[in-house]
């Protein structure tokens, strides 16, 4: 009898979680490849670009490194810097109400080249943001390869958004799915993600 609830229990949760969860999928590219390498680079030097649905460890990795990088940016004045640790600080997680879009780097790209604009529109255009934030830190990771220590640094670029309301099919009427996350590069041309609730 304890096994075959314990079972329905399990079952329960892993409906609600799959009920909930979130896939974005890469849907339209109309960005010139031409204009990738040349602006972000080629091979180990390229750049990596994701969008997904945020998740509790990916925000507190996030929300640490930002903090951290923000602690010790020599490119800000104190004002600054208490204003964004603040601000930081006060970034609370919601579950299945924030995607991000994220390039990491081995190289830090030039200001220019992350002027991206990051929206987040259901099947009418109408953008489903309330919130959206801009971070970019430097990640330094030290792991041990055959006893010896080898240091890594990568420049990480996130855009963060957070939805009206959570991102489940029952919120959207069927007329205003697909929910799509669409990022404007610099450029002008566009790269749609297709969020599938």
């Amino acid at each position: 009898m304890l096994k075959r609830s314990l079972v329905i229990m399990i079952i329960m949760v892993m409906s609600s979680f799959l009920a909930s969860s979130l896939i974005i999928v890469k849907d339209k590219d109309e960005v010139d490849k031409a204009y990738i390498k040349e602006t972000y680079g080629t091979g180990i030097k390229a750049p990596m670009f994701s969008a997904e649905q945020m998740v509790l460890t990916e925000f507190n990795e996030f929300k640490k490194n930002a903090m951290e990088d923000a602690a010790y940016s020599r490119d800000m004045t104190d004002e600054q810097r208490s204003e964004l640790m603040k601000k930081l600080k006060s970034m609370e997680f919601k579950y299945t109400k924030m995607v991000f879009f994220k390039i990491v780097a081995s190289e830090p790209i030039l200001p220019e080249y992350l002027k991206f604009n990051v929206k987040l529109l259901n099947a009418k255009g109408e953008s489903l943001s309330i919130f959206d934030y801009y971070q970019a830190y430097k990640q330094v990771v030290t792991t041990r390869v055959m006893g010896v220590p080898v240091t890594t640094t990568h420049y990480v670029y996130y855009w963060i958004i957070e939805a009206d309301k959570q991102l489940i099919k029952k919120n959207y009427p069927k007329e205003e799915q697909p929910i799509k996350l669409e990022i404007e590069f610099p450029n002008g041309q566009k790269r749609t993600y297709t969020a599938r609730i």
